[in-house]
């Protein structure tokens, strides 16, 4: 794999190579302006913005662009020795290191052998491939063959025994190899694999070098992740063997019938569409619901909503299939009455966010960022319960999310300038994927706000302030009870 060097990331921040052209970088760089732009309605990103608009700069002037590339590095790549797969040879971004078993029956024994190594993706699915076909063939002819051999495809099924230490240490390794070619996406993607493996000592290791790695171009999907064509190929005798077996017992112990059917199953089953009628409470089930100007789809929108928004139906239509709705922030149009569902959307989201809810988060994990600015804040939590504390505008927009665990303190770096609104949430199970708690969940809010504000005299001072969380309690200051559906809103 043929690798270059990337001294600041800026090819890495465009998505491209040295080689691009001078119109595939203009044309990057605008692609990657509107994704980041800070007047987006997520609110963009103004720290990856001003990266971006710095890259842009240096690599669109001919000049500037080769100075750059003449940059010397000031460490080479480490060796590549221990990282190629095993079967081809080629250092592959995605690794593992997988330990594979077949099984051989000299009808009294049976002997089980191990093939461990480093793979590809590909290859590690053709070497299950492989052992599981002589597994089948030569597995089954003594004692205990029958056990060994089941164990050893299920083992191939589900793509071999990966140990955690094994791969944490190897794609840490790779990613400080990439690291040091200027492959920064690569190196972010093996650094953020390695995470899933890495415990202890290898996970504090895991998340320094990503602190060190800007999060730039596209990230790889993990292709160990979903089985492929080669689990199937594996699954497909399992299930016919599996079949068999049950069909068998079944024609011993379990008489054959077929009930005959109803006539009416199929039109009870049937429900026409019923509009809601005016004044109901119901949520978005789409994606995104655009809401129309008028009941037709090519209709201009007045407003893009997300999956579990609440609304209320404000009047019916000639036709059953819309209706009239008004969104929590007042905007008025027309949808389809297919994409709402029963009642408010906090339910079907908390459901959604326990089937997604993803790694449980470290003390100190940024969960969401808007913006950035000198200012620091440190946060205790002596409570039993780990906490979401979130910054928020004084219109409600949330700038800045990160977890404290229960009986740590962590300090936040780069706060905005301005003044915020303080709300915290506690309890257990954590949904990443939504920023709130599955089980037991309650969420406080503190009067006033906290101010981050430079002096007048150096504007480039910053401020540190320091709190703490704490039960609500009696008195000025302390924190009151807050709904944790608006909790959850905006981040």
């Amino acid at each position: 794999m043929s690798g270059f060097y990337d001294p600041k990331g800026y090819y890495a921040v465009l998505g491209l190579t040295p080689k691009a052209r001078p119109e595939e970088i203009q044309a990057a760089y605008r692609r990657r302006a509107k994704e980041l732009h800070p007047d987006r309605r997520d609110g963009g990103d103004a720290e990856a913005f001003t990266r971006l608009g710095e890259a842009y700069t240096v690599l669109r002037d001919p000049k500037s662009r080769a100075q750059y590339d003449a940059l010397s590095p000031s460490t080479k790549p480490p060796p590549a020795d221990g990282l190629s797969c095993r079967c081809c040879g080629k250092i592959s971004a995605q690794p593992r290191y997988v330990i594979f078993q077949k099984v051989r029956s000299f009808l009294l024994f049976s002997r089980r052998e191990k093939i461990a190594g480093i793979f590809c993706r590909d290859c590690a699915d053709r070497t299950a491939l492989q052992v599981s076909a002589m597994t089948w063939a030569w597995g089954w002819w003594s004692p205990v063959g029958p056990f060994l051999s089941l164990w050893a495809l299920l083992d191939s099924l589900g793509g071999g025994e990966k140990p955690r230490r094994e791969n944490a240490v190897l794609l840490l390794r790779l990613a400080r190899h990439f690291q040091a070619r200027g492959e920064i996406h690569l190196a972010r993607s093996a650094a953020l694999q390695a995470r899933t493996f890495a415990r202890g000592e290898q996970a504090r290791e895991a998340e320094a070098l990503l602190a060190a790695l800007p999060d730039t171009g596209p990230r790889l999907k993990d292709r160990w992740h979903r089985p492929g064509l080669t689990m199937w190929l594996l699954a497909l005798p399992l299930v016919a063997m599996v079949g068999l077996w049950s069909y068998g017992i079944s024609l011993w112990l379990v008489p054959l019938f077929s009930p005959s059917p109803q006539p009416d199953a199929a039109l009870a089953a049937r429900s026409d569409i019923v509009p809601p009628r005016p004044g109901e409470i119901r949520h978005v089930q789409a994606t995104e619901l655009k809401l129309r100007q008028l009941p037709v789809d090519h209709a201009a929108m007045v407003a893009l909503l997300d999956r579990f928004t609440t609304v209320q139906v404000i009047d019916r239509t000639s036709d059953p299939e819309w209706v009239q709705l008004r969104s929590a922030s007042g905007a008025v149009g027309y949808a389809r009455t297919r994409h709402l569902g029963e009642g408010d959307g906090w339910r079907p989201r908390r459901r959604w966010c326990a089937e997604n809810r993803g790694q449980p988060p470290f003390n100190g994990q940024i969960l969401l960022r808007r913006g950035s600015g000198d200012h620091r804040l440190q946060i205790a939590n002596p409570m039993p319960h780990d906490a979401v504390v979130k910054l928020r505008t004084q219109a409600g927009h949330t700038i800045l999310s990160a977890y404290v665990a229960a009986g740590r303190t962590v300090l936040l770096t780069g706060i905005p300038e301005g003044a915020h609104r303080i709300a915290f949430a506690t309890g257990e199970v954590f949904s990443e994927a939504c920023s709130l708690f599955l089980t037991d969940m309650r969420a406080y809010a503190l009067p006033g706000l906290l101010v981050f504000q430079a002096g007048r005299t150096d504007t480039r001072s910053s401020v540190m302030l320091s709190l703490t969380l704490t039960p609500p309690g009696e008195g000025p200051g302390q924190p009151r009870p807050y709904d944790p559906a608006r909790f959850a809103e905006d981040g």
